[in-house]
Order: C-alpha cells, then structure tokens, then sequence
C-alpha cells in the first residue's frame, strides 16, 4: 500500500526517536488504555508464560493495586484478584509495593519497560507475582506512535517525500491515510468491545467523544470508573448524574452555599445523592481525574461536557438499542437522539 510505504520512508529516515517521542505517557493514561483493551488480552510472562486476560476487572478508587476483581487464566489455572500496572519494571521495588500488605493479593504485574536491570515481583511475604511487559509494537500501535508527538513549527519528515510526488499521488496518499485511521479505529472500538462487550464499549466511547481534545482522557476515565452496569443499579437518574459529577471531582458540601440562586437547588439535589454514594465511590487523592478548564469555549467547559453524558444516560436504553444494529438508519436515529440532547438545568 502507498501510505505503508509512505510512512516506512518517513520513519526510517530517522535512527531513532526522539526524547519526547520515545516517552512513555502518563501512568494514568497508560491504565486508561490497558483497561480498554487497546494491547489486546494475550501476553506472555517474564518466565515465558503464557497469560490471558479473562477480566480486566474495576478501577480502585482507594489507595492499592489499580484494579481489583482481574481475572487471568496462566499455566492452566485461573486467578482472581488484583492487577498492578507500572510503566517500569522497577516502579514495584521504588513505590514500596514489594514491603506493602495491601499488594500481597496481586495476581499480575503488567508493566511497559523492561529497564536495564533484571527484576522480580515479590509480594511482601516472598510470593513471586507474575509479571508480564507489554510488547513495544502493541504500545506503538495503541499509542499511534510517532505521530502522537506533538508537532514542530518547522517543517516536519513528511515535507520532503510530498514535495516529490505528483498532486495524483498526494490525493491517493490522503486517501488512504484516512482508511488506515478509520481501520486503526475499527481495531480500537473491536478491542474496546471484546473488553468489555458492546454496551460499555459504546458509553466509553460516548464519554471519550465528549472530552473533546484536552479532556478526552478524563472523560474516558469516568466512563471507565461508573460502569453502565453501576449505573443501572442506581433507582433515579438525579443518583445516576450525582455519581458522574462526584466521581468526576466536581462536588463539595459548600457547592450550594456558593451558587447563585438559580443553581442552588440544582446542586444541593446532586450533593444530597452524592453523599449517600461517597462512602464507596469517592476517588482517592492520588485517583483524581485530569481535568482542563482553561483555553476553551463554555459549551466545551468539563461540566457541560459531563451534563451532556448525564443526560445520555437518562435517555440509555432509547441510545444503545439503534447502535446495537449498526445500520445506516439506526445510526442516524441514534444522531437525531444525541443532538437533541436536553438538561433542565444545563
């Protein structure tokens, strides 16, 4: 294919990446990913194990492991408990994982850079915990390396090999760089779904489309932390919203004191369901969610953005059932109903 080749030629022209390029992201994004299936569920260990996901199991909102109730099936056995990710090998020793009761329980240490130095998972009374690092090209393809880089304002790798090719060959080349992005989407949403089936791959990705830009990272993270299936456990929709909002960080028992008003009622009805929720949902400090506030437009603004996924949720079932056959007039039914989306107080 002509943009294989273009992005071979374009690639190889360099020895190596650069610094910024070469990072790893943020812990929290890396969790985000691995969560969504985008490395996909089959890995082998450091002992050359095989190793597959059966559950990636739920986020912790306390202090521990990152996700509890994981399930993985290694050497023929199945395990349940909790699953550990670091981007280093050697975050388990540095963090004080290996001295800490609370990861004595740790089925799978899931890591993405295997560091110079050889190390080992050990509980704190000696167990070796099985651990697996994650392949470079399964990060490259779910990262989209190196184009997940921020740009220069100079010209870039791609400048000159364009400059050499006919207008024909540029349309062609754009046209099948749009291809190869909506197939990497395909294998993204295909993942997201074998994760966690079709339900809860559509309201990640709903939460996702709502971040729009700076928080999209955020947004996914809330649709990952409140589960549709939480979500219907709920009675109300007012409990449905004030879980959204308190997971998301954005209430406080002085919120209503400080409001206006008119949003005084609204917020006091969210605070009065949160608190009932918080005991077992409210994040913990180090937990909390990336949020940007600045440089964008009120209609972007998180709380609008978060009004919106609430009032998606109110309307669920009349959402997920047009997606669930997936044809060009149920989609489009599903569009009428998003952009008709309404809030009596948003």
């Amino acid at each position: 294919m002509l943009y294989n080749a273009f992005r071979h030629q374009v690639h190889s022209a360099t020895t190596a990446l650069s610094e910024e390029e070469a990072r790893l992201p943020s812990e929290i994004e890396l969790q985000s990913l691995w969560f969504g299936g985008a490395f996909g569920r089959d890995f082998t260990t450091t002992n050359g194990q095989p190793v597959r996901i059966v559950q990636f199991g739920e986020w912790n909102h306390a202090a521990g492991p990152d996700f509890l109730h994981a399930a993985v099936e290694t050497g023929g056995t199945t395990l349940t408990g909790p699953l550990e990710l670091d981007p280093h090998a050697g975050d388990w020793e540095a963090h004080g994982h290996a001295q800490n009761p609370a990861f004595r329980e740790v089925i799978l240490h899931v890591v993405f850079a295997p560091g110079r130095k050889t190390h080992f998972t050990r509980s704190c009374d000696g167990r070796e915990i099985p651990c697996v690092v994650v392949p470079p090209d399964l990060i490259d393809e779910a990262l989209n390396h190196p184009l997940h880089a921020r740009a220069d304002s100079k010209l870039g790798r791609c400048a000159k090999p364009l400059s050499e090719l006919p207008a024909s060959r540029v349309h062609d080349l754009l046209a099948e760089a749009a291809r190869f992005r909506l197939a990497r989407k395909g294998r993204h949403l295909q993942r997201l779904e074998d994760s966690h089936g079709f339900e809860e791959a559509l309201w990640q990705s709903l939460a996702r489309a709502l971040g729009y830009g700076p928080n999209k990272l955020a947004m996914t993270l809330l649709g990952q932390r409140v589960p549709r299936r939480e979500l219907r456990d709920l009675r109300t929709n007012a409990q449905r919203e004030a879980l959204l909002f308190g997971v998301a960080g954005f209430l406080s028992p002085s919120l209503p004191e400080r409001a206006d008003p008119e949003a005084r009622h609204y917020l006091s009805t969210l605070w009065g369901n949160w608190w009932k929720l918080r005991p077992d949902h409210e994040p913990d400090q180090s937990r909390l969610l990336p949020w940007t506030f600045g440089g964008m437009r009120p209609s972007n603004h998180p709380h609008r953005r978060l009004a919106a996924l609430a009032a998606a949720s109110a309307l669920w079932p009349r959402l997920a059932r047009p997606a669930q056959h997936r044809s060009t007039a149920f989609l489009n039914r599903l569009r009428t109903r998003l952009v008709r989306l309404e809030h009596p107080f948003w």
